[in-house]
C-alpha cells in the first residue's frame, strides 16, 4: 500500500491557514469547510500510521448533501446537519503528478567554452533587444571622390584539356591518356573478434514517488511507480572485423571543344562617367560572357576622417556630386551601410 499523508486546507471565511485536512470545521472561526475548499499537502508531511486515520482516509471521498450542502465523511449514511439521506455527490478524487525533471544537457565539446564566451559577448552587445554590433548611426560626410570599374569576360570556343573518371567523360571528349587510380574502398568483413565493452545492465527495480492523489477527504496518497535500476558492467561482445579493399578505375585526361574564359577586359576611372570596355570580339568563335560593374565613393566626415564606400548601388552613385554633403548610415565597425533618405 502506498504511503498516505494528511493534508491541510485554508479557511476562505477568516483566512486561517493550515487546518488539518480531516477537520470539517475551521479551528479559528468554526465555519464548516465548503466543497470549494482546496486541499494541499506539504512535501515534508509525515506518513499516517494510526489505523483509525488510515481507515478514514481509505473510506472514500467526502460527500455533499444535496439539500443543505453540508460536507460529510464517507462513512456517514445521513447528513450530520439536516439528517437527509446520503447522496452521490462527492468531492473530486484526482492525481497530481510531479513535473518531470528536464533531461541533462548533452556533453559539450572542447570548444564549448569558446562558443559560450562568444554567445555571452553577443548577448551583452545585443542586450535590451538592440544589437549594438548591427546598429547604425547617422553621419554627415562630404563626397571627396568617385570611381568605377567595369569588366567583360571574353569567351572562346576551342579545345580545352580536362580530367575526369573515364566513365564520366562526355561523348564528344577525346581521351588522350588514362591511368589507374583508387576510386573508393570496399569494406569487407573478414571475421569477428571478442572485446569487452561497457554495457548498461538492469539489476532490479525501485519504487519512486511520482506524484500524489487527492483522496477528496483531506488525505493524500503517494502515487508511485516501479523504475528499473541499472549498473554498468564490462561484458564480452563479438564485433565484426573488416579490411579495406581499394577499387581502381581509369582516370582520363581528355580534350573537348567548348566555350571557356579566354580573357577579361577592364575599364576604370576616377570620374562620374562609367563606360563599358571594348571586348574586341574576333570572329564567330569568340563571344561576350558575364559582366561586372563596381562603383566606389570616398567621403570625409566633419572631423576629417575618411570613409570609403566600396560597393555603392548605381542608383545612388549616378547622382553623386563631389563636394556635396550627404547623410550616411554608418555601422559600429565604421562601414557605410547606405544613404539616409529624406522622409517624404
Amino acid at each position: 500500500m502506498a504511503p498516505i499523508r494528511e493534508g491541510k486546507w485554508d479557511c476562505p471565511q477568516c483566512g486561517f491557514k493550515g487546518n488539518r485536512g480531516s477537520e470539517i470545521k475551521c479551528k479559528q472561526c468554526n465555519k464548516v469547510r465548503g466543497n470549494d475548499v482546496r486541499f494541499y499537502v506539504e512535501e515534508d508531511a509525515a506518513e499516517v500510521a494510526e489505523q483509525e486515520k488510515l481507515e478514514k482516509a481509505q473510506a472514500g471521498a467526502d460527500w455533499v448533501c444535496q439539500y443543505c450542502d453540508a460536507i460529510n465523511p464517507a462513512g456517514n449514511k445521513a447528513c450530520k446537519q439536516c439528517h437527509a439521506e446520503r447522496t452521490d455527490k462527492k468531492r473530486e478524487v484526482k492525481e497530481i503528478l510531479d513535473q518531470p525533471e528536464a533531461p541533462p544537457p548533452p556533453p559539450r565539446k572542447s570548444n564549448a567554452k569558446m562558443f559560450a564566451g562568444i554567445g555571452a559577448l553577443v548577448a551583452l552587445l545585443c542586450g535590451g533587444g538592440t544589437c549594438l554590433v548591427c546598429s547604425t548611426s547617422e553621419k554627415a560626410a562630404t563626397l571627396e571622390a568617385t570611381s568605377w570599374e567595369r569588366t567583360i569576360e571574353v569567351q572562346k570556343y576551342g579545345t580545352v584539356i580536362k580530367e575526369a573518371w573515364r566513365d564520366e567523360v562526355p561523348g564528344d571528349g577525346r581521351i588522350q591518356r588514362t591511368e589507374r587510380k583508387v576510386h573508393h574502398t570496399d569494406k569487407i568483413q573478414t571475421g569477428t573478434k571478442t572485446t569487452q565493452v561497457s554495457e548498461k545492465v538492469q539489476t532490479g527495480t525501485k519504487t519512486v514517488k511520482v506524484g500524489k492523489k487527492d483522496l477528496g477527504n483531506g488525505y493524500f496518497e503517494d502515487v508511485t511507480k516501479e523504475q528499473p535500476v541499472y549498473e554498468n558492467r564490462m561484458v564480452d561482445k563479438e564485433v565484426p572485423v573488416y579490411r579495406e579493399d581499394p577499387v581502381y578505375k581509369d582516370w582520363a585526361t581528355y580534350e573537348v571543344e567548348e566555350w571557356h574564359k579566354d580573357r577579361v577586359v577592364r575599364a576604370s576611372a576616377a570620374d562620374g562617367a562609367p563606360k563599358w570596355p571594348e571586348p574586341r570580339i574576333s570572329g564567330d568563335k569568340e563571344r561576350e560572357g558575364p559582366k561586372t560593374e563596381v562603383y566606389r565613393a570616398t567621403f570625409k566626415d566633419e572631423k576629417g576622417k575618411e570613409l570609403k564606400w566600396d560597393k555603392v548601388p548605381y542608383a545612388d552613385w549616378k547622382d553623386f556630386k563631389v563636394g556635396q554633403t550627404y547623410k550616411l548610415a554608418v555601422s559600429m565597425a565604421g562601414g557605410i551601410e547606405g544613404l539616409v533618405k529624406a522622409k517624404k
